[in-house]
């Protein structure tokens, strides 16, 4: 199990990443800039204490006939 463990992430680390779309480049940019920017006030600001959250969600089942009901919170 450890042996192939090590291979995904040394797979995952030989991933090549496609270059950005021409008309993307700029939204691609300002981005990478904000989420850098959020990194480093987290970064500076967070003492490394974790809470005991649990996060959870409800999956409906797939019914084109409600259309976008499907999205509002009381679906």
């Amino acid at each position: 199990m450890l042996r192939w463990s090590a291979s995904v992430v040394l797979l995952a680390l030989l991933v090549v990443q496609a270059p950005v779309p021409p008309g993307y480049v700029d939204l691609y940019a300002l981005l990478e800039s904000k989420l850098k920017t959020t990194e480093s006030y987290l970064a500076a600001h967070w003492d490394g204490t974790k809470y005991p959250v649990v996060f959870s969600t409800e999956l409906l089942a797939a019914n084109a006939n409600q259309g976008e009901r499907v999205l509002s919170e009381q679906a």
